[in-house]
């Protein structure tokens, strides 16, 4: 009945020491004086009085008509902001072909390196394009060791699907935001490599079959990501070794993964703080935390989310080297083939509290398997809940709330389980356990 066994195992690390590495690594090259950043300012307007510290593209040869390459002048602007120590480079309306020229360095077209308050600010999302030609294989905007920089206002665009690449590279970077930035059918839309301090805000972000929305590995330290729309893509979101991360009042639909926790070898990802968000109509899983060989994730707590519509996988697989998920007010609905929290061990110290699962129409709403320990279900719901409209009824889920033989040391308490189709409540789990009062119905 039950199936699958993950194991691994990893210690937890010192979330200081993690934060006083990344700072470390963020500084070299940089030094010591972190200038201020300005409030931001229309793209349209430089005075006399401000003129040295703006740096108009446009003032560097950019044309923004969408067909001549403007890589050249924008990388001369931005050059031109490092070199006095910092200032806003600014992007009139228009559409700037980004393209590789002989000026390009590496695997990335527009780099800002070793720099403190830089800023690439457009007039608006819907005025200012980066157009990324078709089959474009590099990066289209690398920060690396910077400290107070920013990328705000502006679309990255491509006209068909690019499948590799990255739109927004941070290596090793402190103190970076990202903000009011649309993204269109890009393979990686943000990825962090370490750094502490990043937040990205309000954004649109689309991209190609196997993209990744945010991807955070490195021992990236306190990413913040609030307010941000993703769609399609491989996953939404994934976290692959970090500390202390920030989820706020997101959204994603259409990927094949949702939220993807998934760190490897030696990397852990920690203290991660999800609320008000959702993961929506998913192929597979809405929510994957499942650590591989030798990884380890820790201190994961979700409030008032929902993942939901999953075709072929779950709404929540946490599984693995999982030592404390939490999931409070939490909506876990609508799997085709899977469960609505599927938890195998492993995974202890697990805790559903004041959430619904419902529609799990061949699964479990609630399910323990494969050694999981220290579990708790409390004060929720499992089966069928409200109605879609007064004349589209919810699905029931199949069972209730289940665990198999190999678990033990948990809490099944004041929930109420509602016309599951075959089973309320399968505990086939051992002592120490509490399994009552709980509500059938």
């Amino acid at each position: 009945m039950f199936e699958h066994d993950y194991k691994s195992s990893r210690e937890l690390m010192d979330r200081r020491s993690l934060l006083r590495s990344a700072m470390a690594a963020t500084t070299v090259g940089v030094g010591t004086a972190i200038l201020s950043r300005p409030e931001p300012v229309s793209a349209q307007t430089t005075t006399a009085t401000t003129a040295g510290y703006f740096f108009n593209v446009k003032d560097y040869g950019a044309t923004g008509n969408g067909s001549t390459s403007d890589t050249d002048a924008i990388q001369a602007a931005i050059d031109a902001a490092i070199a006095v120590g910092g200032g806003i480079v600014l992007f009139p309306a228009g559409s700037y072909l980004i393209t590789s020229t002989a000026h390009t360095t590496g695997t990335t077209r527009l780099r800002i390196n070793n720099a403190a308050s830089v800023a690439l600010q457009g007039a608006g999302i819907e005025a200012t394009y980066l157009v990324v030609p078709t089959g474009a294989s590099q990066d289209t905007i690398t920060i690396t060791g910077s400290i107070g920089s920013s990328v705000k206002m502006l679309s990255i665009y491509s006209g068909t699907d690019v499948t590799s690449g990255r739109s927004i590279f941070l290596d090793a970077c402190f103190d970076i935001v990202i903000e009011e930035v649309a993204m269109y059918r890009q393979n990686f839309c943000v990825e962090l490599n370490g750094g502490s301090l990043i937040k990205i805000n309000k954004c649109h972000l689309e991209m190609s079959a196997n993209g990744v929305g945010v991807r955070v590995y490195g021992g990236a330290v306190d990413t913040m990501l609030s307010q941000t729309f993703t769609k399609s893509g491989l996953y939404a979101h994934q976290f692959a070794d970090c500390g202390g991360f920030f989820i706020d009042s997101c959204d994603s639909i259409n990927a094949q993964y949702g939220l993807v926790i998934n760190p490897t070898g030696t990397q852990t990802v920690l203290w991660g703080m999800i609320c008000n968000s959702s993961w929506d109509t998913c192929t597979y899983d809405c929510i994957h935390i499942v650590p591989g060989t030798g990884g380890f994730a820790s201190g994961i707590n979700f409030s008032n989310c929902w993942s939901s519509s999953s075709i072929g996988g779950g709404c929540c697989v946490v599984a693995g080297n999982v030592d404390g998920c939490e999931f409070v007010g939490h909506r876990f609905f609508g799997a085709a083939v899977g469960n609505g929290l599927w938890v195998s061990g492993p995974a202890r110290n697990i805790l559903a509290d004041s959430s619904i699962a419902a529609g799990i129409v061949n699964g479990y709403g609630f399910v323990f398997v494969g050694g999981a320990t220290s579990f708790a279900v409390r004060n929720c719901f499992s089966g069928k809940y409200a109605a879609v409209s007064a004349s589209s009824p919810s699905a029931p889920n199949k069972y209730g709330i289940g665990v198999d033989t190999s678990c033990s040391k948990y809490m099944l308490v004041n929930n109420i389980l509602a016309s599951n189709t075959t089973s309320a409540l399968v505990d086939s789990g051992v002592a120490p356990k509490l399994t009552a009062p709980n509500l059938v119905t």
